[in-house]
């Protein structure tokens, strides 16, 4: 993890040549600074990792447009997240994995004109009853969770959430689990782990078997 402030600039050290465009493209601005400390990071992480050079850790696109390790250490999957100035990377090996964080002053106060696109009617129910003031914190964690595992099977949070199912984001004591994947996929094999990044942050990590992604 790491602010986006204060951005090394030997940028050409470590990205590569169509990074350093996708730089150049961006300008001036929070989402620039974003990508560039998001791809150092992993970069870093990667080549410490791989026994590689930052800059010849072999990154690509994959067909769909998701960015992958490419040769003969494609069986490593990596999750960037970045949200007003955080960013954080997550790595694994033979695994799938989706990462999200999000601010906890974030959340979202009229939650219920967005429960419609992410959460299903029983998910929906566990939020109602809570008590008003801590709804809108209820809504965070469920989004911020859901998108961890879409992430991990590469379709994002447009990738019909409110099939995702899961359970145990509440309850005191209770294990964040996966209950079930979208189109009704059963969800064996899969972890979901809640993280905090820094005070004020809250995450999730989720990890599934590999070869999700091309499933999805």
């Amino acid at each position: 993890m790491a602010s986006s402030a204060g951005v090394a600039a030997r940028l050409d050290l470590v990205l590569s040549a169509e990074e350093l465009e996708r730089v150049r493209a961006f300008g001036h601005g929070v989402v620039r600074d974003e990508f560039i400390t998001g791809r150092v990071l992993l970069r870093l992480a990667l080549g410490r990792i791989l026994g590689l050079s930052p800059a010849l850790v072999p990154l690509g696109i994959d067909p769909l447009g998701r960015p992958v390790v490419r040769g003969p250490w494609a069986d490593w999957s990596f999750s960037v997240s970045h949200a007003a100035g955080l960013v954080a990377v997550a790595i694994t090996r033979g695994l799938e994995v989706g990462l999200d964080v999000e601010a906890e002053e974030r959340g979202v106060d009229d939650w219920k004109s967005m429960a419609g696109q992410v959460l299903g009617d029983d998910e929906v129910g566990e939020i109602d009853a809570l008590p008003m003031g801590g709804q809108a914190a209820a809504f965070l964690r469920f989004w911020v969770a859901k998108e961890a595992v879409l992430k991990a099977l590469g379709i994002g949070i447009s990738g019909r959430p409110r099939e995702l199912r899961l359970s145990g984001l509440l309850g005191a004591g209770e294990s964040p689990r996966i209950v079930r994947l979208p189109g009704a996929k059963p969800a064996g094999g899969w972890e979901l782990v809640p993280m905090q990044p820094v005070p004020g942050w809250i995450g999730f990590v989720a990890c599934g078997p590999g070869g999700a992604r091309a499933a999805a």
